[in-house]
């Protein structure tokens, strides 16, 4: 669960400027008790060699390798159970990738105000028609 929430984290760092000033390093991260020390230094290093949207995932593969892990020393007892929880894994990846998707994609100011005057524009004529 704590590599899911700094997957999660770390995609939110990447939206929200409230949590890239909460979390502005990984030392921060650490010290949130969302990584130890030797996870950090791994990040580091990966960080420099990742696209800037891919290192966020890299948590998510950890706690999928733990999962096979779990599942080949038996302490997962059947394969439809670690089937599920990497699905469930998969569907926040999957989710935050299109939270950033959004984020990627800015609406210009341009149709905001086009979709503004539209609806003003019609509320006013339906006023001076009715």
């Amino acid at each position: 669960m704590r590599y899911v929430c700094l997957t999660i984290t770390q995609c939110f760092i990447q939206i929200s400027p409230r949590v890239k000033k909460r979390f502005p390093t990984l030392d921060y991260l650490q010290d949130a008790g969302l990584l130890i020390d030797g996870e950090r230094e791994i990040l580091n290093e990966i960080k420099s060699s990742l696209p800037k949207y891919e290192f966020q995932f890299v948590p998510i593969v950890w706690a999928s390798s733990i999962t096979m892990r779990a599942r080949r020393e038996n302490l997962l007892k059947s394969d439809p159970v670690v089937k599920s929880i990497i699905d469930e894994m998969n569907k926040i990846k999957d989710q935050c990738f299109l939270l950033l998707s959004f984020d990627w994609i800015s609406v210009p100011l341009v149709y905001t105000q086009v979709v503004t005057l539209s609806v003003y524009t019609y509320f006013f004529s339906c006023i001076m028609g009715g």
